[in-house]
């Protein structure tokens, strides 16, 4: 008899140790369930966001563009002021929400991660690939490309761009900012004349 209770507890302690365990494993796999839960909402919240903000980019790309195309007698109109404070908004509201613009200026190393290359420029030659020209802005939601900038690209020696840096820093002009004061030159005399 004291043989069958001490098989008995026995078997209640194994009992207990495999109900204790299954407890524990059940646990810890709801709380596996529970965090990834949270992170597949978290996850369709930020996908639900970069929707959205897509479906404004092309609005906002027509704004600037308005703006960009506003006669240069009319920049100072109560209503291209108040296009270019909307402009303003917008681009705070989208910085407020974690949107940052693709740095897409000009000379700019290309990155294909961030830069969709639309035009190249044949002429120019080099090793290093760089933007020479933004055609539509590019941003970025949390780090990830909602759109890729659009860019013309073409080719930068960069035994030349050391050259062009050793000028800027002695003062005297580079072949580029000849090119740009002729270019303004040319404008300048065309405005006068008209």
């Amino acid at each position: 008899m004291k043989k069958d209770k001490k098989e008995k507890a026995e078997e209640l302690e194994k009992k207990i140790e495999e109900l204790t365990n299954d407890l524990i494993r059940t646990r810890a796999d709801f709380e596996n369930y529970r965090k990834r839960v949270e992170s597949e909402k978290e996850q369709a919240k930020v996908v639900a966001k970069s929707a959205i903000i897509s479906k404004l980019l092309p609005i906002i790309d027509d704004i600037e563009l308005a703006i960009s195309y506003a006669p240069e007698n009319l920049k100072d109109n109560p209503w291209v002021k108040g296009v270019n404070k909307l402009s303003l908004k917008l681009e705070t509201s989208l910085s407020n929400l974690g949107v940052k613009t693709i740095d897409a200026k000009s000379n700019t190393t290309f990155d294909p991660k961030l830069h969709d290359a639309i035009s190249m420029d044949d002429s120019s030659e080099g090793e290093e690939e760089i933007i020479l020209e933004e055609l539509r802005k590019g941003y970025l939601y949390n780090d990830a490309v909602i759109r890729p900038s659009m860019v013309k690209v073409g080719f930068r020696n960069k035994e030349t761009e050391a050259k062009e840096e050793d000028k800027l820093k002695s003062g005297t002009k580079t072949e580029s900012e000849v090119k740009i004061d002729n270019l303004e030159g040319a404008e300048n005399n065309k405005k006068e004349n008209n």
